[in-house]
């Protein structure tokens, strides 16, 4: 498919908010991502570049008829970051791609945290081991 979207008797224009939804749920249906988030700092780039953010933790940048997607998101605690992360370009680049007919140039992802709220409120390396009961 040609770039250009022609279809029966007029033009097809998908808009940026559409993709940061369509995003957003091929993110959130990939095990392992806890949230999506905003990057931290008001990221500058974003106001001299032409990328637009709709969606939390979404920046979608289209050139020539392709889609680049910058993702900020939050994993959950003990995951295989890298597996998560890969299953999660895959997903989201076949959701565009699927829905939307537009290729995907890249899904670059940013992991900004870690949900801990499973753990007693400290850090695996700080919580101390139960005693032993005394005799």
């Amino acid at each position: 498919m040609d770039n250009k979207y022609f279809e029966g008797a007029g033009n097809i224009r998908i808009s940026e908010d559409v993709l940061c939804t369509i995003v957003s749920v091929a993110a959130m249906e990939v095990e392992g991502v806890h949230a999506m988030a905003q990057r931290s700092g008001a990221d500058i780039k974003g106001l001299i570049t032409p990328k637009k953010t709709a969606g939390k933790g979404v920046r979608i940048e289209l050139d020539s008829g392709q889609v680049r997607v910058d993702l900020t998101i939050v994993v959950g605690m003990g995951v295989k970051i890298p597996d998560v992360v890969a299953r999660l370009q895959a997903n989201v680049k076949q959701a565009i791609e699927s829905m939307t007919g537009m290729t995907v140039a890249g899904v670059d992802v940013y992991v900004q945290g870690m949900d801990t709220s499973k753990l007693s409120g400290k850090p695996p390396a700080v919580q101390e081991e139960e005693e032993p009961p005394k005799e």
